[in-house]
């Protein structure tokens, strides 16, 4: 297949926002597709690339990787103020909802950037089909536009919540809008059931975001921690604080219930950005635990922080639907505590991939995991069983999106 994928982040923009299409556009590259990942410039203002020098790019580029293209966003618009919120609320939501009545997306900035890329790659590359991926609706504008000119198919992608990310009063407009999508793949059984609403016949599949083989390897390839700590450890964004302040406050009433001397060591540990958050919510450890900001680490280095822990802390968003980091946390294969619990989906994988999921709802519950997890009783690490894990890593997912799309064009997989 030729295939143009459009993201709303650049491939490295470090955030989990340019994930899922960096790595289908490797995966698919790497099974003999040519891609075509157009996306936003890495740095906000950045210059992009000019149709003539676009043009040379396709007519050379080695297609054993995916080919990047940079659309710069339009200057002088508005929208960037609005987006963030610099403007005075009546105006902001004013001009925010012309632009979701007139253009379908408050991202017209980026679209009119890329417009002038569209033609040259609808001619120069010839795609077969484009994958819009939803995290505005600005990218899923452009893959329409350029289906329309490339007088191909396009499938709309569904990683992000939509009534999170799209305000009530256009949900239905903008489902119309976009209707004309080939197929709908979606980030889980959650995202698709909940667009089955707003799109109801537009067929959806569920491709999953993965994880690297090279996380499947044996927990004990990892190494044994550097002390004899008991480690819980969080990482990635905080989007519950309250939560981590009820889970950090029921760690220190059970370390407090052991006595000092009875007390196990243990050590929380977070990975992540928001490490001052984490610093606040865990005063209620001072004199009891060590907590360590580890900053944002590597994904080698992660998941091997991950495989030592004895604990993995995960706090769900609600609004988010579904947490793809789950499968990585499960790839560790130690135990995970998710609080407050978590989605049947979720449970569900767990327990057909055997990953033991702890799901609390109350500090009750909580002190009854720590006590499970932590405690002088607590099981010895076993070996995880990765050959169902192994169906959600990116290669084989990358096969699932890669049939979707082969149908949309009219190839099919029988």
């Amino acid at each position: 297949m030729r295939a143009v994928f459009i993201n709303a982040c650049h491939p490295d923009t470090p955030h989990v926002c340019g994930l899922r299409a960096r790595a289908f556009a490797d995966a698919l590259a790497a099974m003999g597709h040519r891609i075509v990942l157009l996306t936003p410039p890495l740095e906000d203002g950045g210059t992009g690339t000019d149709a003539g020098t676009l043009r040379r790019l396709l007519g050379t580029h080695d297609w054993s990787r995916p080919c990047r293209v940079a659309a710069p966003f339009a200057s002088g618009s508005v929208l960037p103020a609005l987006r963030t919120g610099r403007s005075p609320a009546g105006l902001r939501h004013a001009l925010l909802a012309a632009h979701f009545l007139r253009h379908g997306s408050v991202f017209e900035d980026w679209c009119a950037g890329a417009r002038p890329l569209l033609p040259v790659i609808a001619e120069a590359f010839g795609p077969d089909v484009v994958w819009g991926v939803f995290g505005n609706t600005g990218c899923w504008r452009a893959a329409q536009d350029l289906a329309r000119q490339a007088g191909c198919p396009w499938v709309a992608d569904v990683k992000d919540s939509w009534t999170a990310f799209v305000p009530a009063p256009f949900r239905r407009l903008l489902a119309r809008r976009f209707g004309d999508a080939g197929r709908m793949t979606a980030l889980s059984a959650a995202h698709a059931g909940m667009m089955r609403r707003w799109m109801p016949a537009l067929p959806a599949a569920v491709v999953y975001s993965g994880i690297p083989r090279e996380f499947l390897a044996p927990a004990h390839d990892a190494g044994e921690a550097e002390s004899t700590a008991k480690e819980i450890l969080l990482c990635g964004s905080l989007y519950d604080r309250a939560a981590l302040e009820t889970v950090l406050s029921a760690l220190a009433r059970w370390l407090e219930s052991r006595g000092r001397e009875a007390a196990p060591s243990v050590r929380v540990a977070y990975a992540g950005a928001d490490g001052q958050a984490v610093a606040s919510a865990a005063r209620p450890l001072d004199g009891l635990c060590r907590v360590e900001l580890l900053g944002r680490l590597p994904p080698d280095r992660l998941q091997q922080r991950q495989k030592q822990a004895t604990l993995n802390l995960h706090l769900p968003f609600a609004p988010a639907l579904f947490h793809h980091k789950l499968f990585e946390l499960f790839a560790a294969g130690r135990p995970v505590l998710s609080f407050p619990g978590e989605s049947a989906e979720a449970r569900r994988i767990a327990a057909a991939c055997g990953v033991p999921l702890i799901c609390c709802d109350d500090p009750d519950e909580l002190d009854r995991a720590f006590s499970a997890t932590l405690g002088d009783d607590a099981p010895a690490r076993a070996p995880l069983d990765t050959t169902k894990l192994a169906a959600y890593s990116w290669d084989e997912q990358a096969k699932i999106l890669a049939d979707v799309l082969k149908e949309a064009i009219g190839l099919g997989t029988a």
